[in-house]
């Protein structure tokens, strides 16, 4: 296929730097690479501009891949904008800036990396503790879930899964290459065993659920109509 035009976020760990390694972005002297500063968290003004500029370079972008984020360790009460903004509104501003030039071109690719439940474990600095916000409340309401917080940072290291190998399935599904070839891609992939595993045995469970509660959940039609999901 055709050499795709990657624009990456978050490139300064290690899911970022692989990305770049793996898409031969790596040696900037002897590629046609542009690296911007981008703070993914500005306004949506700045993004689109950035975004217009790589284009501009390179004429046109296949694939955004919104990689940039930040872990925070903490309780729900405790998130943060900062988190919130890096995490997940940044890769709404980067998709909303680049789906204009993908309706121009009427093709296109938006990639985004995710917690467990879409990206498994893998031995990133994501849990050191020089890279994550810690928790600040010493309520002892919360002390069974603080506990398992400390738990969690001492797994930083020992995480089974190795980003090279990681990025390269990621690679491989955008191009329809290697572990991916002929494969039809689904809008959403694990990447990491323990990822299969843990989303295998949510799925399951929340099956469980929806043939426990088949008969309350379904009784709110108008009258006896049926829905298509049902009919076919």
């Amino acid at each position: 296929m055709p050499q795709l035009i990657w624009l990456v976020t978050g490139c300064s760990s290690r899911f970022g730097q692989e990305f770049v390694h793996e898409t031969k972005l790596s040696h900037l002297e002897e590629t046609r690479a542009a690296i911007f500063d981008l703070d993914v968290t500005s306004p949506q003004t700045e993004t689109d501009e950035k975004v217009k500029q790589a284009i501009a370079i390179y004429d046109h972008i296949g694939v955004p891949v919104n990689n940039a984020g930040c872990c925070q360790m903490g309780l729900a009460e405790e998130t943060d904008r900062v988190t919130l903004n890096t995490t997940l509104v940044s890769s709404i501003a980067v998709t909303t800036a680049i789906a204009p030039h993908f309706r121009f071109r009427r093709r296109g690719t938006v990639a985004f990396t995710s917690s467990i439940f879409g990206i498994g474990t893998f031995r990133t600095i994501i849990l050191d503790s020089s890279k994550m916000t810690r928790p600040v409340s010493q309520n002892e309401d919360y002390e069974p879930t603080l506990g398992l917080l400390e738990r969690v940072e001492m797994y930083s290291g020992k995480q089974p899964g190795d980003p090279i190998f990681g990025t390269k399935r990621m690679v491989d599904v955008f191009k329809g290459e290697g572990k991916a070839e002929r494969i039809m891609v689904p809008v959403r992939i694990a990447i990491g065993a323990d990822a299969v595993v843990l989303i295998k045995k949510k799925c399951e469970e929340m099956l469980g659920v929806v043939e426990e509660w088949q008969d309350p959940s379904s009784s709110t039609n108008v009258g006896n109509l049926h829905t298509d999901i049902e009919q076919n």
